[in-house]
């Protein structure tokens, strides 16, 4: 499914190398990440919290599990989740994440949305009126149900890129203090 996810680049491995000691980069990792739940409905007033850190997740000696927090007013929808390690190695740190965006609930609303339109399609020769109506209104089902499967698409596929940007920019803001 992991090898599925990444070839539909709803899924990506990111990897960088800074010039800093572990301990130093925990100690600011840790302040800027908000403890709390990365799961998708874990903060409907999430936005409503007055930290101006930009991350929210859990970080542990060796490994981390975060997402961006959630603003007010913003646009973006932010689906993607970075779980990963970090690790010393030749007096460089290394930091392995796999950034997600897929959550399980969209299977259902896939299975859902096409078991929907095949419904609608199939009874709509059935239908018994032949008039031209009919006829026009096809092709229009078939886009609408393409909107409705790659919509949600591109926001995940974004959400992925967009999670590597920032996690890059950050992690390089973050350590350049530390040098």
């Amino acid at each position: 499914m992991n090898e599925f996810l990444i070839k539909l680049k709803l899924a990506q491995n990111f990897r960088t190398e800074l010039k800093v000691s572990k301990s130093e980069f925990l100690k600011a990792f840790k302040a800027s990440v908000d403890p709390g739940s990365t799961s998708l409905n874990a903060g409907p007033f999430d936005i409503f919290k007055a930290s101006k850190n930009d991350y929210v997740g859990r970080i542990n000696d060796n490994n981390f599990k975060i997402k961006k927090r959630r603003r007010f007013f913003d646009g973006n929808l932010d689906l993607a989740v970075a779980t990963g390690k970090f690790f010393e190695k030749n007096d460089h740190l290394v930091i392995e994440a796999e950034i997600s965006s897929f959550r399980s609930m969209f299977i259902g609303y896939g299975i859902l949305i096409i078991l929907f339109y095949l419904v609608l399609l199939v009874s709509f020769p059935f239908s018994g009126d032949d008039s031209n109506e009919n006829r026009f209104m096809f092709p229009f089902l078939i886009l609408h149900g393409l909107f409705m499967l790659g919509v949600p698409y591109i926001l995940m596929r974004n959400s992925t890129k967009r999670m590597i940007r920032d996690l890059e920019k950050d992690f390089y803001y973050m350590t350049k203090d530390l040098n």
